[in-house]
């Protein structure tokens, strides 16, 4: 078998059908757009990113968020797996029935099926489904049937976004690009004297929100030019690019004085020359 759908956690299978129909609002449709309203309480039509459909070949966590938030938005976002599930699909922490609490709540408001990844039958079904889709987000290397050019070829206006590890291409994850920006040795108490890791995986998570944005984006850029667009995002590249947005030279915990006074302002400790403001963004 090329393709079957698997068990879906939130909704019904039903036969994938592609439409690039602009949608329109009606007038109950605008009556019903208020500016109190949630996303979850309007009209699927209203939806931000209704009508947009969005191909996803991923796995683990900054590429299926990704898929996730554009499927709050309104997006009918596709999950392809392949059969028996990607390399997360068992992924702790799991219900007492062995099922992937982080895999469900990662890909909820999805739409999916599995296919044979070692078939190149069922690789032409998926290129036709993202050519129809005109949207893919995947972190899978390596995969040529996922190649923009060769997509691109064919529907020039398609929007690709490819997250990586590093720009290069070689693979990294969330705690070593954490370890590599430093940040576990400006974690934990100041007397403690060696790194402290988290474990919230933050690249990952700003790397699946900044992916979105970065569809929506080109989303609103194809309907305005018609242009497609080819998106890389590595994880890499999301730490320090944060990083050097916030100013931020991190310094071991246990630093010595002359270690502290070579750090930037913003983590280095001063006297203040005024008064304190009474309010801040944070």
């Amino acid at each position: 078998m090329l393709v079957h759908p698997p068990k879906l956690l939130h909704a019904d299978w039903e036969p994938i059908r592609v439409t690039h129909a602009r949608t329109h609002l009606t007038d109950e449709d605008r009556n019903a757009m208020n500016s109190t309203a949630s996303t979850d309480e309007l009209p699927s039509s209203t939806a931000p990113l209704a009508g947009v459909r969005v191909v996803e070949v991923s796995s683990f966590v900054a590429a299926p968020l990704c898929g996730m938030t554009l499927a709050a938005l309104g997006a009918d976002v596709i999950r392809i797996d392949p059969i028996g599930g990607a390399a997360d699909y068992k992924r702790w922490p799991l219900t007492e029935n062995g099922e992937s609490i982080y895999w469900a709540n990662l890909n909820k408001g999805k739409r999916s099926f599995a296919a044979n990844f070692r078939d190149p039958k069922a690789h032409k079904i998926i290129r036709d489904l993202i050519i129809d889709a005109g949207v893919l987000v995947t972190n899978a290397a390596g995969r040529d049937w996922l190649d923009y050019d060769e997509l691109a070829a064919i529907r020039p206006d398609l929007i690709h976004v490819q997250v990586l590890g590093r720009a290069d291409g070689t693979a990294a994850v969330d705690y070593t690009v954490n370890a590599a920006a430093g940040f576990p040795q400006v974690t934990g108490p100041d007397n403690l004297d060696g790194p402290v890791n988290h474990v919230l995986p933050a690249w990952d998570v700003s790397c699946g929100l900044y992916a979105a944005l970065s569809v929506a984006s080109a989303v609103y850029r194809r309907e305005i030019t018609g242009a497609g667009t080819k998106i890389v995002l590595p994880l890499e590249d999301v730490a320090f690019a944060t990083v050097g947005n916030l100013a931020t030279s991190p310094r071991p915990n246990s630093a010595s004085p002359d270690a502290a006074a070579s750090a930037t302002p913003s983590t280095a400790p001063t006297a203040p020359t005024s008064p304190p403001p009474t309010a801040h963004d944070s």
